[in-house]
């Protein structure tokens, strides 16, 4: 390179163009191959890259797919689970229900659930034995009475309720005065002033 400068500045630029050709222009050739192979090497392994790279996130997606699809067929599951844990024992007490409005009060449900159906059904179980004991038809017919007109309500109310609600229903009436006093304070707050 420094000949060809020399040259340059010598004034003999034929020269220096001819031993440019002659030796710089190899080594450029030279250098422009070595370089060309490095690109094509470097873009060989972007390519790889790039194809594992596109293998992976088809990979990821569908694994990712898979989780959310299993995931919908267990929600699914157990929501299917869940609503019979609920239907199953209301069609109990339905099917408990319609025998003992038959008269049948012999007749149980059974729900072994340890959570608001099963207090349920113990409920019901012993409303039906309490129902079937004697005399219970009796105490219910004693209680069921002709309907009344709400002109008949004060003498109704005199017979039955000023004992212990007194004349005017405030709670001072004299069977009332050994009951629960908050429930005599309660009826107080309702006295006109």
């Amino acid at each position: 390179m420094a000949d060809i400068a020399n040259l340059i500045r010598d004034g003999k630029v034929d020269e220096a163009m001819t031993l440019q050709l002659k030796n710089g222009y190899p080594q450029y050739q030279q250098i422009e191959g070595l370089v060309n192979q490095v690109v094509k090497t470097e873009e060989d392994k972007m390519g790889t890259l790039g194809r594992i790279v596109t293998a992976a996130h088809r990979r990821a997606l569908i694994l990712m797919g898979g989780f959310v699809g299993a995931s919908i067929l267990l929600a699914l599951l157990l929501g299917f689970v869940i609503s019979w844990s609920f239907i199953l024992p209301v069609q109990e007490a339905q099917g408990f229900l319609g025998q003992v409005a038959q008269g049948d009060f012999s007749t149980t449900i059974n729900v072994p659930n340890r959570d608001e159906f099963g207090a349920l059904a113990a409920h019901m179980n012993q409303m039906s034995r309490a129902q079937g004991l004697p005399g219970y038809e009796e105490t219910i017919s004693q209680t069921k009475k002709p309907p009344v007109h709400l002109s008949d309500g004060k003498e109704l109310f005199q017979e039955n309720c000023a004992g212990c609600h007194g004349e005017a229903g405030y709670g001072d009436g004299a069977a009332g005065a050994g009951r629960k006093p908050d429930r005599r304070r309660r009826f107080k707050s309702f006295r006109p002033k």
